[in-house]
């Protein structure tokens, strides 16, 4: 590609990455308001095992996120986390297909 597309397109991709950053910052604030103990004490204290399980939530929020990105149609489609109804029906369609060939053979 050539690297004018890149320079036109960055700006959309600074704006994108400003929202996912506070959208996960907030989704980890959720985590750790609902978590009944303190994460931070237990990390203090050496609980690697709950380390590892904050890790495993903020990795789940980055995958929800990416597919977030990747499915929306502007910064309001993103903030709300729903997918296109194009990606939806491509998936139906395609799940159709598999069956309709699966009773043919």
């Amino acid at each position: 590609m050539d690297l004018t597309f890149y320079l036109q397109t960055f700006d959309h991709f600074i704006i994108y990455l400003g929202v996912s950053l506070v959208l996960f910052l907030i989704g980890t604030y959720i985590f750790k308001f609902v978590t009944p103990y303190s994460e931070r004490e237990q990390i203090k204290n050496g609980n690697t095992a709950v380390s590892l399980k904050l890790l495993g939530k903020m990795g789940g929020l980055v995958v929800v996120l990416q597919s977030a990105i990747r499915h929306s149609i502007n910064l309001v489609d993103l903030a709300i986390w729903r997918s296109s109804p194009s990606s939806s029906k491509s998936s139906c369609t395609l799940l159709s297909n598999t069956s309709s060939h699966a009773t043919r053979t």
